[in-house]
């Protein structure tokens, strides 16, 4: 059957849980400047030379992804107060105040997954194993998620992409069933199950 196209980012799938004695995930804070460029639900991020998180572009290395986007908190201008919201908008804030951001991060515990929608482009069996990149879209400012696909016209070996696949949803963690949305591998906008390609093997 057809697979939707409605993208999503990426959405944490599963990994080892964090080491004791802490039993928690670490949440280092991470910051956005007041005028810096919108950023959904599910987009990767990445660390700007400024020392500010600002969203991922296609290209960067892997060295520079610090995770997931899951939130934000900051002072409204439009409505005088502090709110907390599921994505940045890009503005709504004064010069010289910041935006506290809640991320995923991409190293918080060993073998964390992701699920991710693919381009138009299907991800096939073969394609498991190989690095790639991601095509950012558009995120919905109605929703707050993310416009984020995996792009597979940027397949490859490459030790620099940022994510590895590690499985398609229907073949491999469906027992190949093809009957519900997005888990058809023969067909566009497949989901796919992805991996840091940063080798981290620890959490934060």
């Amino acid at each position: 059957m057809a697979n939707p196209n409605s993208p999503f980012g990426l959405s944490t799938w599963g990994g080892n849980g964090p080491a004791a004695p802490t039993m928690a995930f670490a949440n280092p804070s991470w910051l956005a400047v007041y005028n810096a460029a919108a950023m959904y639900y599910g987009d990767p991020v990445k660390m700007g030379s400024d020392g500010y998180v600002v969203p991922w572009t296609a290209g960067t290395s892997v060295a520079q992804l610090v995770g997931i986007l899951r939130g934000c908190t900051y002072l409204s201008t439009g409505q005088g107060r502090i709110i907390s919201n599921n994505y940045w908008p890009g503005s709504d804030v004064a010069s010289g105040n910041y935006v506290q951001l809640l991320v995923d991060p991409i190293m918080r515990c060993a073998n964390s997954m992701f699920l991710v929608q693919a381009t138009s482009t299907v991800f096939t069996q073969a394609d498991i194993g190989a690095n790639c990149d991601v095509s950012m879209g558009t995120g919905s400012t109605l929703t707050g998620i993310s416009g984020a696909s995996l792009d597979r016209s940027t397949i490859g070996t490459t030790a620099t992409l940022p994510f590895t696949v590690m499985g398609l949803y229907g073949q491999n963690l469906l027992g190949g069933t093809t009957g519900v949305d997005h888990s058809d591998p023969a067909a566009s906008y497949n989901w796919v199950i992805v991996s840091s390609n940063s080798g981290a093997v620890a959490g934060i």
